[in-house]
């Protein structure tokens, strides 16, 4: 047995990888509940009241009885979490010239983007690899949510999150210059302007343009 798992130490199951089910491996849990907790990040106290050895004590499913799995917090505040942070990576969202967001939180649709695709738990940061003490893990002054968000790892010139949301392959750089829904404007033209890109009765307007070729 780990001399970790001891009773005396964080007690849990040497025979099972996540003690509590909260899908956040024994290790990790440690390993950043310790970080924590060197950092003076959270209050012994507190922590004792509770009944925990961290802020994500691997025995426990609720490390601070809030009613919310470890898994799914939000520990270093860094939006990578389940909560209505709407716009939090896009300030100018009311402007239809800001590339930077792609849709409107008022709809029903911009409510679901934002609230499933910008938003991430505990457990998506430890999918991601980044670190849920530090709300910016490689100190590059962007904060892990907006970069999570951001990726475009096909290089298409739409962000991840927007094309997994509208059912596209972030993967897959063909699908940027398709036009999905018939308006005579491709995806990555959609995505700029902020346009529905499978609704032929949203697309960009009058001087808002799109080359094709880059």
């Amino acid at each position: 047995m780990n001399s970790q798992e001891a009773p005396d130490r964080w007690d849990t199951n040497p025979v099972s990888h996540d003690t509590d089910g909260d899908k956040l491996p024994d290790g990790w849990e440690v390993t950043y509940s310790e970080e924590s907790l060197m950092l003076g990040l959270v209050d012994n106290n507190t922590l004792d009241a509770l009944g925990a050895r961290g802020p994500m004590d691997p025995r426990m499913p609720d490390s601070d009885l809030d009613g919310i799995d470890d898994g799914q917090e939000d520990f270093d505040g860094d939006g990578l979490n389940r909560t209505n942070l709407m716009n939090r990576y896009c300030p100018g969202w009311n402007n239809p010239q800001n590339s930077e967001c792609h849709i409107d939180h008022m709809t029903d649709a911009g409510n679901r983007f934002y609230d499933d695709l910008e938003n991430y738990t505990n457990f998506e940061e430890y999918q991601n690899g980044t670190n849920p003490v530090n709300a910016d893990t490689d100190g590059d002054i962007w904060e892990d949510g907006s970069e999570v968000y951001h990726q475009d790892q096909d290089d298409d010139s739409m962000w991840a999150g927007w094309e997994y949301y509208f059912g596209f392959d972030p993967f897959d750089p063909a699908d940027a210059n398709v036009d999905s829904d018939g308006d005579g404007f491709v995806n990555k033209c959609e995505n700029k302007w902020n346009t529905h890109p499978k609704d032929p009765t949203s697309f960009p307007s009058q001087g808002e343009l799109c080359d094709m070729f880059n």
